[in-house]
């Protein structure tokens, strides 16, 4: 003889189906938190404007708009970076006192791709492995562009002013960075070589948007309130592999805005002498702040629900 099954009250029923959902979105809440844990760490809008150095004319350089160079900023393939040359960049010194940094054409060719000072001289970069053709490649960021500085002659600041900064916030600068030698028989040696970071606020606060319309801005890296950093070391031997070129790295600094507007900049160094000439290479840099952690909103909600499960339990 079939049994009937008691049928649940209403209440009973009701309670049934709102545990049901409730257990759903507990579930669905849980899914939307791990993916928040994955993307917590993603970065909000790079604040660096032409991070990856485009943008280079040597006509910029004239007397007109204050640069100083005349007809010597205007000379063949000249890739030496000045205060007028290069969107939303300076340097601290001129290519006729001291700085040798310079503006590069991506990929690089050693050989076939050397490049003129403004006084016209001509010089070089090696390649992977110190041969004719032997080719720098892209830079990971896709530029046509990087930066290249000697760090251990004529060295110089390079710089770029970051407004919209929040007093007291962690900001995260990533960039691409390689090491070099100038090419020549005569330089040899085992180099060491990496880069200094650094924010600065500028001894009376940095207020002027970067351009390449005119001399650089009142604020100087390096001076007012300073906070810095170094990257990790490349070191590139002489002879064997790894000579010549050291390929391209990705780097982060971490460094906390003391201004809403700051002085970000870029000195290069190096452990070699001058018959050694060093170069480091720069591309594709970014500096940004950390998202505000959205999944802690859905781990507060979740709590919420749980909560409410368990009330309604007791109530059961």
């Amino acid at each position: 003889m079939n049994r009937e099954l008691p049928v649940p009250a209403p209440t009973t029923r009701m309670r049934v189906r709102v545990g049901a959902a409730m257990r759903r979105a507990v579930l669905a809440l849980a899914a939307l938190a791990t993916a928040g844990l994955i993307t917590a760490a993603q970065a909000g809008p790079n604040l660096v404007q032409n991070g990856t150095f485009s943008g280079f004319n040597a006509g910029a350089n004239t007397a007109a708009n204050s640069c100083n160079f005349g007809s010597t900023g205007t000379a063949a393939g000249m890739a030496q970076l000045s205060n007028c040359d290069l969107p939303n960049w300076w340097s601290t010194g001129v290519p006729s006192g001291g700085n040798y940094t310079f503006i590069l054409p991506a990929p690089y060719t050693q050989g076939s791709s050397n490049f003129t000072t403004t006084n016209g001289s001509s010089l070089g970069l090696r390649g992977p492995g110190n041969t004719n053709g032997a080719v720098i490649p892209v830079p990971p960021s896709g530029a046509s562009q990087f930066l290249a500085t000697d760090g251990a002659f004529q060295q110089s600041y390079t710089y770029t002013t970051i407004t919209g900064l929040i007093v007291g916030y962690t900001y995260n600068i990533t960039f691409n960075m390689a090491a070099s030698q100038q090419a020549g028989h005569q330089f040899d040696g085992p180099t060491s070589d990496w880069w200094q970071v650094g924010l600065s606020t500028g001894t009376a606060g940095c207020s002027i948007a970067g351009n390449n319309t005119g001399s650089p801005p009142g604020c100087q890296p390096n001076t007012g309130t300073t906070t810095s950093a170094i990257t990790p070391t490349i070191v590139l031997p002489t002879t064997g592999a790894g000579q010549g070129f050291s390929g391209w790295v990705g780097e982060e600094i971490t460094l906390v805005a003391s201004a809403a507007n700051e002085v970000l900049w870029f000195f290069g160094e190096s452990t070699a002498l001058q018959a050694q000439p060093p170069f480091l290479l720069l591309d594709g840099v970014s500096l940004t702040v950390p998202e505000p952690p959205a999944y802690g909103v859905l781990m507060v909600a979740l709590l919420g629900l749980l909560g409410v499960r368990r009330a309604y339990r007791r109530k059961g």
